[in-house]
């Protein structure tokens, strides 16, 4: 997150232009801000005579990050009318077959250039290799100094090598600066984060202890899509206040609040608080229950043989005289569960 800040700053913006494209590219492109096809889009002012630039930097290059920048790069020669030039900062590895067709650039030697007809103009690859041998030079170029700040990942000035060189003081300072405008964002995100993974498993066991029940009616079948319901509510709530990283806009909605971007301990008040209106959890006594209904239902199969329609009205209504079926509203219903019941006792046995 704070390397994607970093790529964000209109120095580091001119940085990147000014090398890929010319000195002509100064003070003339900004971060493009639609979608999420890439880490960062940068537009030019001046669109049709500059060239977008899509920026990516990754932990790992290999053909089907390719695949996917390559896609990348299309969407954006599409809507600005004109092939993008790429750039990859990658942080980790390098697949061999993705090397095995770069070359260093003749005017950058630190760059790797990736074959990249027809989806962009051109492809330039940074890691930690291709900067190697530039970074002892007195005075590193803008470009290494940023690619050797991104692969290094030091959390600290005095931790990077080359901590003299100016860039990688500016980088360091726009990163400081980041931190503290983005702290409180990032703190709200993962307490909103924290809320939706404690409701949402609350939710989804509440759900999954009612698919258990034996007796499944209707009254159960709409208390199970409610709950259903509250949890998607909440998490499409969560994924429009955070998909334009705005941490303003309101609070995901839960079952028992309208506003949540509290810590944990307010989350889990939260989840008690919506429990206790949900669907309620097996017992000892309703198991007992249950077990008392199958053997009324079973005696009364021996002993009336009855047949026909009625024949479920009639052990229904008898039963519910002598206390038992209270959590069926319907003749139909006690049929359906003992049904379940006969079919999982027989699955069991064998």
């Amino acid at each position: 997150m704070m390397s994607k800040c970093v790529l964000l700053d209109p120095a580091v913006i001119n940085i990147i232009a000014e090398t890929v494209v010319g000195p002509e590219a100064v003070d003339q492109y900004s971060r493009e801000r639609t979608g999420n096809r890439s880490d960062v889009v940068y537009t030019a002012k001046q669109s049709r005579r500059l060239p977008p630039i899509v920026v990516e930097f990754q932990n790992g290059v290999n053909e089907p990050f390719i695949c996917r920048l390559s896609q990348y790069c299309l969407n954006a020669s599409a809507e600005h009318g004109c092939k993008p030039i790429a750039i990859v900062f990658c942080i980790r590895s390098t697949d061999n077959r993705v090397l095995s067709n770069a070359h260093a650039s003749k005017k950058n030697q630190f760059m790797l250039r990736v074959p990249s007809y027809p989806w962009a103009k051109d492809c330039f690859l940074l890691n930690e290799y291709s900067i190697k041998q530039f970074i002892r030079e007195k005075n590193l170029h803008p470009l290494v100094a940023l690619t050797l700040f991104l692969t290094e990942q030091k959390q600290t000035l005095r931790e990077c090598p080359r901590n003299d060189d100016t860039t990688i003081r500016m980088l360091y300072r726009i990163a400081i600066n980041a931190s503290d405008t983005q702290g409180p964002a990032m703190s709200e995100l993962l307490n909103d984060y924290t809320d939706v993974c404690k409701e949402s498993a609350m939710y989804l066991n509440e759900v999954t202890e009612a698919m258990k029940k034996d007796e499944f009616d209707q009254e159960l079948r709409k208390r199970i899509i409610e709950r259903v319901d509250e949890g998607l509510k909440m998490i499409q709530a969560f994924s429009k206040k955070h998909k334009s990283g705005n941490s303003k806009s309101p609070a995901p909605v839960t079952a028992s609040s309208s506003a949540s971007s509290s810590a944990s301990s307010s989350a889990s008040s939260s989840a008690s608080s919506s429990t206790s209106s949900s669907v309620p959890e097996p017992s000892p006594s309703s198991s007992s229950l249950r077990a008392k209904n199958w053997e009324f239902v079973d005696a009364y199969i021996d002993k009336e043989n009855v047949a026909g329609t009625d024949y479920w009205k009639m052990c229904y209504l008898k039963g519910r005289k002598e206390g038992l079926f209270t959590q069926y509203k319907n003749p139909g219903s006690l049929k359906s569960a003992y049904h379940r019941y006969k079919k999982q006792n027989k699955t069991s046995t064998q």
